[in-house]
């Protein structure tokens, strides 16, 4: 099960009966980023996914503290920003366990830029089709790097049991 450490993004993406508004403006204290960390901790299940906004502050710092690794996910227009999370995440002992790239409409494929280092493209659409046709919505060279990077998390979770 995803948890959601900043708002409810993940929760209204899996709704399929439209019953959660997807709430993305936060108030921020070192106290709420201390409860969020707790809810981060307190999850007993072996692989647990949690999605954090772009902007690394020290409240996002004290959240992804409970981390092991990250996949850091840029869309080609905040690139720059992949930088700062390689760097946050050396400063937090985190694995950087993928880099990927989105495009909306660019002219670049999709697909594994260096399937051993699993960095890649991703090609974005729409929120409401996504919504609508979940996974079926991406195109097949993105549902293939999705579903490799699923199994890959997947390997690496039952490799430490």
């Amino acid at each position: 099960m995803p948890l959601d450490v900043t708002d409810n993004s993940l929760a209204a993406l899996v709704d399929t009966d439209d019953e959660v508004e997807q709430k993305r403006d936060v108030e921020w204290s070192q106290e709420r980023a201390e409860e969020r960390q707790a809810m981060f901790e307190g999850r007993d299940e072996r692989l647990v996914l949690a999605d954090a906004p772009g902007k690394i502050t020290d409240e996002l710092q004290t959240v992804i503290q409970p981390a092991d690794a990250v996949i850091v996910l840029a869309s080609r227009e905040k690139e720059d920003m992949v930088e700062d999370w390689k760097l946050a995440a050396k400063e937090c002992g985190l694995d950087i366990f993928a880099e990927l790239t989105t495009v909306l409409e660019d002219d670049i494929g999709a697909g594994w830029l260096d399937r051993q280092e699993r960095q890649g493209v991703l090609r974005s659409i729409e929120r409401a089709e996504f919504e609508q046709r979940q996974i079926d919505a991406l195109e097949d060279p993105t549902r293939r790097v999705v579903k490799q990077l699923v199994t890959d998390l997947l390997k690496e979770c039952e490799a430490e049991d």
